[in-house]
């Protein structure tokens, strides 16, 4: 019999590699997934399905179900769908009742406020993050040109935070150090979402989904109008999770400086009936017609690495993904999500996410670098002593988390 010091160097070996077989897995049909036909679920509209099969049956429809569920009006006292209410409503939606980056992955590390403690008023500058990786980009959040961005958390993602002392450090290194794998619930959703300040008028007003920032002008303060214009949406429905974004339609004829326009094709089977599937126009008899969110187009959905074609999926918003949407993927980066030892400089060991520096200087469609594409590379996860780097179940939020320094106290004599 082997001794127990033996099984468990074993165990710590073998952790790591069953953590990288669920994400370099390049079958197309999910692991998860037992390849029957799945029939259309019928549904309310603020619901969607978790049936697998459906998914993969059917992704962009599901993108489009995730859309209307999630954007839905919102009950601000319950944190739920306001079911008396319609489609396009004014006021805050469902996914605005979510925990946004800064209030998980509070600057001083403690534990997040609980879930039904959400504020909804004015919001400032301050409410808005910056992704962490595009740290090696300019800090674009706070220039209304090129807009705030935000990352949102739904209940499940939040409580699962929450639950393993993700949102700081010092668990992200407990949990870099024990056995455990993560892997989030099936129930789990995560939006990155981008907004850009629009003319205040009646009639932008009724073409977007919007909210009045406040902001400080030297000493005077001023209630500036934005509009989102970018939906990225990933849920835990499949091992790999499912991908979509969406985005407003006067995104493709933008012409602010540093952006690219549309520079992938757009693609949704669901609302156009014939190949390549690239008609740009929202899908019909869903509710859409008529209210703000019929100008939001879905640009593409992805399930795997590699689409049917044998060819590395690709997959990019033209705002979240300024500067290399034409080596981006969705799957493929968050795939590179990952947690390890800690640096010299106190920061965490992760995979860098852009292979080469980005060069904001340089005019063209790589401007912002050049990211991994197709299965990941498995060296990426090696360090330099033979061990690991540990997946996170393809969450790059967690990088946005702090050390918690608790505060000592004397003791007394």
């Amino acid at each position: 019999m082997p001794s127990l010091q033996i099984l468990k160097k074993l165990k710590l070996f073998i952790a790591p590699i069953l953590t990288l077989s669920i994400i370099f897995s390049c079958n197309p049909a999910d692991s998860s997934v037992q390849q029957n036909s799945a029939p259309i679920p019928v549904l309310k509209p603020w619901n969607y399905t978790l049936d697998s099969n459906y998914v993969l049956q059917n992704p962009d429809r599901f993108a489009w179900d995730l859309f209307r569920a999630i954007n839905w009006p919102a009950d601000t006292t319950l944190l739920v769908a306001d079911t008396t209410l319609q489609l396009g409503d004014t006021g805050w939606v469902v996914w605005q009742t979510w925990k946004t980056g800064p209030e998980v992955y509070l600057a001083d590390g403690t534990t997040p406020k609980a879930w039904m403690d959400k504020d909804f008023g004015v919001r400032s500058f301050e409410n808005f993050q910056q992704f962490s990786i595009k740290a090696g980009l300019p800090d674009i959040t706070k220039n209304p040109t090129f807009g705030l961005e935000e990352v949102v958390l739904n209940q499940s993602t939040f409580d699962y935070v929450v639950n393993n002392s993700l949102y700081n450090l010092n668990g992200q290194l407990a949990f870099y150090l024990s056995d455990s794998l993560m892997k989030f619930p099936t129930e789990s959703v995560e939006l990155k979402v981008k907004w850009r300040k629009i003319p205040d008028t009646d009639y932008e007003k009724a073409r977007y989904h919007w909210q009045y920032v406040k902001t400080l002008n030297g000493k005077k303060i001023t209630h500036d109008l934005y509009g989102l214009v970018s939906i990225h949406i990933t849920s835990r429905v499949l091992t790999k999770w499912f991908w979509a974004t969406f985005e407003h339609i006067d995104n493709r004829s933008q012409k602010h400086p540093g952006d690219d326009g549309w520079l992938l094709p757009s693609r949704d089977r669901f609302a156009c009936n014939q190949p390549p599937y690239d008609c740009e126009r929202a899908p019909v008899n869903i509710g859409l017609e008529g209210t703000k969110w019929e100008y939001f187009l879905l640009r593409g959905t992805q399930t795997d690495y590699y689409d049917e074609f044998g060819q590395a999926s690709l997959l990019a918003n033209s705002n979240v993904e300024r500067g290399f949407q034409l080596s981006s993927s969705c799957i493929t980066c968050h795939s590179l999500a990952s947690m390890g030892p800690i640096l010299p400089d106190s920061t965490m060991q992760r995979v860098a996410f852009l292979p080469s520096s980005p060069l904001l200087q340089l005019k063209g469609p790589n401007f912002g670098g050049k990211g991994y594409v197709g299965t990941p590379d498995s060296n990426l996860f090696k360090l330099k002593d033979g061990k690991l780097m540990k997946q996170t179940d393809f969450a790059w939020s967690l990088s946005e988390a702090n050390w918690y320094k608790p505060v000592s106290t004397k003791t007394q004599q």
